[in-house]
Order: C-alpha cells, then sequence, then structure tokens
C-alpha cells in the first residue's frame, strides 16, 4: 500500500490549564481516525510529521530532525539546564525501515510520529521550558510534537494496550542498545539482584503493564527469559538491560530514558507501556542495509516479546 502524503489544514486543540479555565491552542495535527493507515499527515508548520499505523506500537523520533525554522531562534538558555543541540543521525530513517518491514512482512504498521524540525530550535524530550527556552514559537512546536503522540495514543488504543519507543541514537563506547525504562545504573543493578524492587515499579515505565494485569512481574519484564532485552540478545543484537547483560558495568554510560517515555508511560496514558531504545550508530544506523537488518530483527522480537507477555 502506497503512502499518502497531506497536509493538514483542521485543528488539534491541546489544553493547558491557565488558572482554573482550560485553554484550546491550535497545533495542526487531529481528527487521525478519519485517515488510512500508512497516510503520512503534517503540521501545516511541516514541524511534525505522522504516518497513520494500524496496530497498538507507537514509534516516537524526537531528535532525527534537520528542519531549522529561522523564525525559532537556536536554544540558548543554559541557566535552565544543559541544551544538547545535535541531532541523532538516521534515527528517523531507522524508524521509516522499521515500519515499512512491518508492512512488507505482516501488512501491518506501527504508527510513527517523527519531530522534522531540528532538536537546536526545540528539544522534544526535555520539559517545555528547557526544550524551547521559552520561545513562543518554540512552545508551539513543542506542543505540536506532544499533542501529536496524544491523538496517536488515543488512535492506537483501539488496537490493544500499547507499547511504545521513543527512538534514539547515543555515541557510547560500548556497541549495543540503551533500553531506558526510566531506571538507572544502580537501580537495574539493584533490580537484578531482587533488592528494593517494590520502590522502583511506580517510577518506571512498566508500570501500566505491571498494574493492569501483566502476566510478567518487573524481574521478569528487565531480565527474564522473555523481556524485550533478553529477546533482542538472542536475536543478535546486543542490549542492557537483559538477561544476558543485565545491567552498565562501573563506568560504562548508559540513557535510563527520557521526558518523552516517561510522560507518555505516566498514569495520565494508562494503556502505554515502552521505553526509550538507545541505539549505537555503526551497525545499527549508519547504512541503509544495517537499518533494514535490525528492522527485521526488531519485528521478530516484538512479536515474540507480545506474544508471551
Amino acid at each position: 500500500m502506497k503512502m499518502k502524503k497531506i497536509a493538514l489544514s483542521f485543528y488539534l486543540f491541546f489544553f493547558f490549564l491557565t488558572g482554573s479555565i482550560a485553554t484550546a491552542q491550535v497545533v495542526g495535527i487531529q481528527e487521525i481516525g478519519k485517515y488510512q493507515s500508512g497516510d503520512v499527515l503534517e503540521d501545516n508548520e511541516h514541524w511534525v510529521e505522522v504516518i497513520k499505523g494500524d496496530m497498538p506500537l507507537v514509534l516516537s523520533v524526537p531528535h532525527g530532525g534537520r528542519f531549522k525554522d529561522e523564525q525559532i531562534p537556536d536554544r540558548d538558555c543554559p541557566e535552565l539546564g544543559r541544551v544538547v543541540k545535535g541531532i541523532d543521525m538516521n534515527t528517523k530513517e531507522l524508524a521509516l525501515a522499521m515500519q515499512e518491514y512491518f508492512y512488507a512482512h505482516y501488512k501491518k504498521r506501527p504508527y510513527v510520529v517523527i519531530a522534522n524540525l531540528s532538536r537546536s530550535k526545540v528539544d522534544q524530550n526535555r520539559a517545555i521550558e528547557l526544550a524551547t527556552c521559552n520561545d513562543p514559537i518554540g512552545t508551539k512546536a513543542w506542543n505540536s510534537y506532544h499533542s501529536a503522540v496524544t491523538a496517536v495514543i488515543a488512535d492506537a488504543k483501539q488496537y490493544g494496550k500499547i507499547f511504545f519507543v521513543d527512538v534514539h541514537g547515543h555515541g557510547h563506547k560500548v556497541q549495543r542498545l540503551e533500553l531506558g525504562y526510566g531506571l538507572t545504573t544502580k537501580q537495574l543493578t539493584l533490580a537484578y539482584n531482587r533488592k528494593n524492587t517494590v520502590k522502583m515499579p511506580p517510577t518506571s515505565s512498566l508500570e501500566n503493564y505491571l498494574t493492569q494485569g501483566g502476566k510478567r512481574d518487573f524481574y521478569d519484564m528487565l531480565f527474564g527469559e522473555y523481556a524485550f532485552g533478553t529477546l533482542l540478545e538472542k536475536n543478535g543484537v546486543r542490549a542492557t538491560p537483559s538477561l544476558q547483560d543485565p545491567y552498565p558495568q562501573e563506568g560504562e554510560a548508559f540513557f535510563a530514558g527520557g521526558h518523552i517515555t516517561r510522560k507518555f508511560t505516566a498514569a495520565d496514558f494508562p494503556d502505554v507501556f515502552g521505553m526509550q531504545i538507545e541505539f549505537n550508530f555503526k551497525g545499527m544506523r549508519d547504512t541503509d542495509a544495517n537499518r533494514q537488518k535490525f528492522a527485521a530483527v526488531f519485528a521478530k522480537t516484538y512479536w515474540e516479546f507480545i506474544q508471551h507477555i
């Protein structure tokens, strides 16, 4: 099925509170339910792109954009926190390869939400103040992305509980996938040794799964035979946490998961669980052939994972 690109002229109303009054801000993508799987939707400013899917899998790609919209100044607000501007190279292309593989082999498509706007303008994986440096147009762009994810989740839940993957790229020395469940290296180490695990699940991106009748427990979802990382390893891709590589060793860098993963797997989105995946570049994101190779591994891993949880 050929994907059809649609520029949207209708509205998504993103609601926020000002005192006790709810105000609607026009930010772009809405009424996704009217469209067909494979349709490509954009906001009017071309900041955000959504490819409609037809299965309960959502891929978010916040740092793969190259569009440097000159109406938004480059972010420069170190007083609010660390300002990172670099692109996660080829993460958009990787997510598209993953979606295309699902359709080619299973006639199903994940939903994909892509930030085409450069991270130098807005960092979608930060809280809004640091993400935009309080620029008003940047704030609109941040709302556009987050509202698009919200709309996608609302549409995707018709297919079941949603597995959410926030797609990123790392440049760390150890060449493996880093699965971010909102748990630090220290927490993963404790969890693997079955210490303090009662307090961890509510802070993790697995909490909705665990509280809504999932048949695997917290330990199994991180380190068990059918944990996502364990299955990736079994299928030839290094990943931590997993049964084979349960936690980063001392001195090894690790990204635990960021704002998007925490936000969209929290209690406000009870049908969603998942993770942030940080991909190494070489062998994963660097060439079209490697992206397609990983797409096949991801699809195989996904179906095995869903079957057993």
